[in-house]
């Protein structure tokens, strides 16, 4: 019984076919090893670029620009509490066209952060000389930024406000 698993066994592989087949099919499974392996590397480092991206996107530009907006909201809300009965529509107050400035000098310096959207509504916004067409775009810009601002935080894995995220608009203080 073993002479003859040994005479199969020798048959088996004076056969140039089966031969083949193996060798093959070994070559195969370790190509097939080294491309997913490769793959998985491009992908890792794919994954490792974007996360840089978007820190630095968050660090440089939007951060920012939250920041600018936010502090125009809190001071608006401050006037807001200190006047309760005024009817003007909540908005950011700057405190001088530094503010401003400031906005237009962060755009231009890392346009290459920004969305195309917040570009497109900053120049908008820019070119707009009629005073309420101006605010309703400033307050999409605002929104768009607000939203985009949590995205990234989001998609870090950063803490972020779910619904400033949702509605695009700064919490209201509690009165």
């Amino acid at each position: 019984m073993w002479d003859d698993a040994v005479r199969w066994w020798q048959a088996l592989w004076s056969d140039p076919k089966v031969v083949a087949v193996v060798v093959g099919g070994f070559i195969s499974a370790l190509l097939i090893f080294l491309v997913k392996d490769a793959i998985w590397q491009l992908r890792i480092a794919r994954l490792q670029a974007l996360r840089q991206r978007r820190e630095k996107d968050l660090e440089l530009f939007y951060a920012p620009l939250y920041r600018i907006f936010r502090e125009g909201y809190a001071r608006f809300d401050y006037w807001k509490s200190e006047n309760p009965g005024t009817l003007v529509e909540r908005q950011a107050f700057f405190e001088s066209d530094d503010s401003e400035s400031a906005v237009a000098a962060l755009v231009k310096a890392h346009s290459e952060c920004a969305s195309p959207q917040v570009i497109r509504l900053w120049a908008e916004t820019q070119a707009i000389t009629e005073p309420s067409a101006r605010a309703a775009r400033r307050r999409e810009l605002t929104a768009t930024v607000i939203r985009e601002y949590h995205d990234l935080r989001r998609a870090l894995r950063l803490a972020y406000d779910q619904t400033e995220r949702k509605t695009g608009q700064f919490a209201v203080p509690p009165q």
